[in-house]
């Protein structure tokens, strides 16, 4: 699998939690004649979808984890872990998360109701200072706290 300077650069900034338009203005930086899209949200759109369909990812939290498992996103060195740790309750449907399974699977695989994974992993993103589930699982990869290989079906081949 190859990935271009620019895709590695959106990964990077999908990693940070930034959206499409975000990542579209970030391109029209100078390379908006190289990305196709009629818009900012719509630049930013095709480079994600690209982006999923090269490392094939089932979603942006997905591709991240995938990135920082192969290096392609840097991972910022120094982060201090929260105060509090992290409880085995918040950590284990993000594992789930992060190799690209929904929250009603999460839910089914953990016995919880979507609603508690769902509201687990939101205190999570909040305990890490993250935006999203891709912010939280790149804060995650540079804390260590996920596992080096992935606990479900998606990363066999």
């Amino acid at each position: 699998m190859t990935i271009s300077t620019v895709q590695k650069e959106v990964l990077q900034l999908m990693a940070l939690g930034k959206s499409d338009p975000q990542i579209g203005r970030h391109l029209r930086g100078g390379r908006a004649e190289k990305v196709p899209g009629n818009g900012d949200k719509d630049r930013g759109a095709n480079v994600v979808r690209t982006i999923l369909d090269r490392l094939d990812a089932s979603g942006r939290v997905h591709a991240v984890d995938i990135g920082c498992r192969l290096g392609l996103v840097d991972l910022p060195e120094g982060i201090c872990p929260p105060e509090q740790g992290i409880p085995p309750h918040q950590l284990q449907p993000a594992v789930l998360l992060a190799s690209g399974l929904p929250y009603k699977e999460i839910a089914r695989r953990l016995d919880r109701s979507p609603l508690t994974v769902k509201s687990n992993l939101h205190r999570l993103y909040g305990r890490l200072g993250a935006e999203s589930g891709a912010h939280a699982v790149y804060t995650l990869h540079a804390l260590k706290e996920l596992p080096t290989d992935h606990p479900c079906e998606c990363s066999k081949p």
